[in-house]
């Protein structure tokens, strides 16, 4: 039954307990359980979830399960849900899509639906549900006859692609760990890491050139940044050239051992180094550095990755010559400017030491300097850590999250879900990662949601940054309250609900003083998590913006959280003109220097950035993130105004941000490296200015439409 079901909801009347003659008082009311409704219950909550929807004007949840009490049903329902609770009765499916969103939006094909009247019937092919009607022999009775005439779902083939990873989600679940080699395979490789050696002494035999091709395309398959490839390896064969490098080392031997205490050094120069001579090869990998950093996919902001890559060639060298019985040993006596001159590298192209390969003239079967005392292997235990490096006694815990994020079995699950459609995984591009991220929240089940749109006014539009008066803001709250602003129109069109908050104004004009108090922050922000937490019980949260003015504070804003200057962050804004560019220029430059001389560093904290920088409706929104993420609702982004507000959340608490969707990028030039900072592909690129979330509305309408296209496309076996 789980294959095709992932919970059960009842009726109530008629179907758990016995129905009670019309007009009987709500404090008159007895629960009657029908026959064995409650041993059925229990054997079905061991299999799927289960979950009540009734129709009643008078009782709430807590009355419903208050009546249910005694009969031993209540604590056996995970979810009950009334139309007392939604505002509309069966037939219309709301009950029912409350219920499976509260359920962690199980799609409505995964869930059965019994009752006992046609509105039950009705609601549930509205809600695209199964319907079982009540069985005279109990609940158990009404689904084991469902399961026994449920038409088969058919189940197309699943394309198998004729390149690549021709696996399925479905094999990968069923056994993780087929992919892992033979046991002689792996043992031979732990073999090889656990006994290859430093060697310093070789035979003068030489190595077979087909043997030498074998190890360096063991170097050659190792993994490398960006697909970069950066090692080059210098086969050095030639006695004058490996005489010269033998020189070289032989001479910062003496200078090393000089500058370490007078026993460190005896140790130094008694250790055998003359591999270099013995050896009939030398090795030098090089890392080709000419490429810039930051044109690698990988090294802009780990600019030595390439480095790396070049040691990870290294090693499966050294592992593939050990399995073949080679020794290699690795010296890096060398000042790398003359080890570069001696084999002509031209310039950033950089040797990594030099190792010899060869025949081994010995077989050690422990590391030479742990053989010759100078160090000792440490134990596992000392080197690994969990989670994050040790705090010392002088340094706080971080702030335990108080959010629901997404689990790592819920964010494959998600994949697992995807890749059983009849289309290629990703089929959708970004939206198919949004929904992803929607489906790993529980909220695929969503049908709607709510606009949150939070209105701020500004003294810094007093200085002439706008081309609208401050008054404005209010004419366009009022349309929005009458349903008639562009933003409600949009989020009405996309079949969501809306909320409109005034955060009244800010104290402070930017240039000369903070835009609001710490006190007035804090007191925005725990508003906005109320709000927030408010629209999270009617689905995903768009959110929008409206306040003349408020594109320079949301510049400022950006520019004091990510320390960009006032040339990076401001843009036209709404109707602006080259002077107004010029004087939001100026106003966000003068802002920069008055808030970073009093703050400091201080300035990127978050509740310090909205403090000097915002302006109420961020400080709201901030809050609207927190109380919306906390309820594990998705967040829909609207422009910079409200993705900066999201990213200060973020900084508050980091969970917040798996809750974040970009729903579109404006023409503000800020705007994108915000979205950056958050780490967010925007799913629509149509060059807005308007504010009032009407962005973020259409993006939300489409999500909606991604989580009824995954949910009604075929499914493959």
């Amino acid at each position: 039954m789980t294959d095709f079901l992932d919970a059960v909801i009842l009726d109530i009347g008629g179907t758990l307990v016995a129905e009670q003659p019309p007009g009987t008082a709500t404090s008159d009311l007895v629960a009657r359980c029908l026959p064995n409704v409650v041993e059925d219950l229990e054997l079905l909550s061991g299999s799927v979830r289960l979950a009540a929807a009734t129709n009643t004007s008078v009782m709430s949840e807590k009355d419903v399960r208050a009546l249910l009490v005694p009969t031993g049903i209540n604590e056996l329902l995970e979810v009950v849900v009334t139309s007392a609770d939604v505002g509309v009765a069966k037939p219309d499916p709301a009950v029912l899509f409350a219920v499976l969103e509260r359920l962690g939006g199980i799609a409505p094909d995964r869930a059965l639906f019994i009752g006992d009247q046609p509105t039950d019937e009705t609601a549930a092919h509205a809600a695209g549900m199964p319907f079982a009607p009540v069985h005279r022999d109990g609940v158990l009775a009404a689904v084991q006859l469902w399961v026994e005439t449920r038409p088969e779902e058919h189940q197309w083939a699943r394309p198998v692609p004729l390149v690549g990873d021709s696996t399925s989600a479905a094999e990968r679940s069923a056994e993780p760990d087929a992919w892992q080699l033979s046991d002689a395979v792996r043992q031979g490789l732990y073999d090889s890491i656990h006994s290859r050696r430093d060697i310093r002494r070789y035979r003068p035999d030489p190595v077979d050139d087909t043997i030498v091709r074998r190890v360096l395309e063991a170097a050659h398959a190792a993994p490398s940044v960006g697909h970069s490839q950066p090692w080059r390896f210098i086969l050095v064969s030639d006695a004058s050239t490996r005489e010269q490098a033998a020189w070289i080392a032989d001479q910062e031997r003496l200078a090393q051992a000089a500058e370490l205490t007078p026993e460190a050094g005896r140790q130094l120069l008694d250790l055998q180094l003359e591999g270099i001579r013995e050896a009939p090869m030398g090795v030098v990998v090089c890392c080709d550095r000419r490429v810039p950093a930051a044109g690698v996919l990988g090294r802009r902001t780990f600019p030595d990755a390439d480095v790396w890559s070049c040691i990870c060639a290294i090693q499966n060298l050294w592992l593939t010559a050990r399995a073949e019985g080679l020794g290699v040993g690795w010296v890096t006596l060398f000042p790398p400017e003359e080890l570069g001159s001696l084999l002509s590298l031209p310039v950033d192209v950089v040797p990594l030491g030099w190792l010899c390969l060869g025949w081994p003239d010995e077989r050690p079967p422990d590391p030479g300097l742990e053989r010759a005392g100078w160090s000792s292997r440490l134990a596992l235990d000392d080197v690994v850590m969990h989670n994050r490096w040790p705090r010392d006694e002088t340094q706080a815990d971080p702030p335990v999250s108080k959010l629901r994020s997404p689990d790592q079995e819920a964010v494959v699950s998600a994949r697992d879900a995807a890749d059983r459609l009849l289309t290629p995984l990703g089929s959708l591009g970004v939206l198919d990662r949004a929904v992803d991220r929607l489906v790993a929240l529980g909220a695929g089940g969503l049908t709607g949601g709510t606009l949150v749109l939070v209105g701020g006014h500004h003294l810094v539009a007093e200085l002439g940054v706008s081309a609208f008066a401050s008054s404005v803001t209010d004419e366009v709250l009022d349309a929005a309250r009458a349903g008639k602003s562009l933003g409600v129109i949009a989020a009405t069109e996309a079949g969501l609900d809306h909320q409109v908050v005034d955060g009244g104004w800010s104290t402070g004009n930017l240039r000369d003083h903070d835009a609001l108090d710490h006190i007035a922050v804090k007191h925005l922000v725990d508003q906005g998590i109320i709000h927030g937490r408010k629209a999270a019980g009617c689905g995903l949260v768009a959110l929008g913006e409206v306040g003349v003015g408020n594109t320079t504070v949301a510049a400022a804003l950006t520019a004091a959280v990510l320390g960009l200057e006032a040339t990076d962050v401001v843009g036209l804004g709404a109707g602006s003109d080259s002077l107004i560019v010029e004087q939001k220029r100026s106003i966000v430059a003068h802002s920069l220097r008055r808030s970073r001389q009093r703050y400091g560093d201080q300035v990127t904290e978050p509740m310090t950035a909205l403090t000097s920088m915002g302006g109420p409706e961020f400080a709201l929104l901030a809050g609207v993130c927190l109380g919306a993420s906390e309820q594990g609702a998705p967040i829909i982004l609207d422009g910079l105004s409200t993705s900066i507000a999201a990213l200060v959340a973020v900084l508050i608490d980091p969970a917040v941000a798996s809750h974040l969707v970009a729903g579109q990028l404006s023409r503000e030039i800020a705007h994108g490296a915000v979205l950056a900072r958050l780490g967010l592909e925007p799913l629509l690129d149509l060059r807005f200015r308007a504010g009032e979330g009407a962005g973020a509305s259409l993006a939300a309408a489409l999500l909606l439409q991604g989580l009824r296209i995954r949910s009604l496309t075929a499914r493959t076996m």
